[in-house]
């Protein structure tokens, strides 16, 4: 077993990844029996929990951390498309953010590449997903900017984190107002379908009611029967009627 000095040049758990990503999970064990030694034992079980990242996420963190000044644009990009208020700075914050995960996305190709990692359609697609949708997941952008990535984020499908490369800001408005009518037609066809299962269970209310109603109906006129019968009976045997 390694000695927990095998891995001097990680102090703490950001260090971790930025190593090469087999040595992962040798580096977080390592680290968790140094923090043991030094008595910190609620440190080294949260360093143990720490799942390695998938090779896209390994990709990603490797590009965040030596291209800091493209995901310094990204980042920026995302807070001018939240305070654009005109179609030009729109088109601006838009063009700055495409050009910002291009350049990421290459730069993570190319991480993964150096690392002698092949790199297939599907872990391209997955780079380039997770770069779209941190713009609309707060904790996913700040993880990545932080190089801390552990899985892909996929695109929400809830607002402008799911637009790709080939985004168009002269169709931002139309965009959005489709997005818009989209999302009320599904909020009225989930109310529709709520007042409809009300409905049926009113019906199914009423039915039971009626037929409680025809069961005490029977119920009673059977019951009256039954006093009547009784009475006769009494009055045949020469019984004297109750008082």
């Amino acid at each position: 077993m390694s000695h927990p000095d095998d891995l001097p040049d990680v102090t703490g758990p950001d260090d971790l990844y930025s190593l090469p990503l087999e040595r992962f999970i040798e580096a977080r064990d390592q680290l968790a029996a140094r923090l043991v030694d030094q008595g910190d034992g609620e440190a080294a079980a949260a360093v143990s929990k720490l799942r390695k990242p998938s090779v896209a996420a390994w990709g990603l963190n490797q590009a965040a951390r030596n291209h800091r000044e493209e995901v310094q644009h990204l980042v920026t990009s995302h807070d001018e498309l939240r305070k654009a208020t005109s179609a030009e700075t729109l088109r601006q914050a838009s063009d700055r953010r495409r050009r910002a995960v291009t350049e990421l996305e290459s730069a993570a190709v190319a991480e993964l590449t150096g690392d002698g990692r092949p790199v297939s359609a599907t872990t391209r697609s997955r780079i380039t997903n997770t770069l779209l949708a941190i713009a609309t997941d707060i904790e996913g952008e700040q993880d990545f900017v932080a190089g801390r990535l552990v899985r892909e984020i996929e695109p929400s499908g809830a607002g402008w984190g799911d637009i790709g490369i080939a985004f168009s800001p002269e169709r931002s408005d139309d965009d959005r107002a489709i997005a818009e009518v989209k999302r009320a037609r599904d909020r009225a066809e989930k109310l529709r379908k709520q007042a409809e299962s009300a409905e049926h269970g009113v019906a199914l209310a009423q039915r039971a009611l009626e037929d409680a109603r025809r069961r005490a109906d029977v119920a009673t006129a059977q019951a009256e029967r039954a006093e009547a019968e009784a009475a006769r009976a009494e009055e045949t045997a020469g019984l004297p009627k109750p008082s």
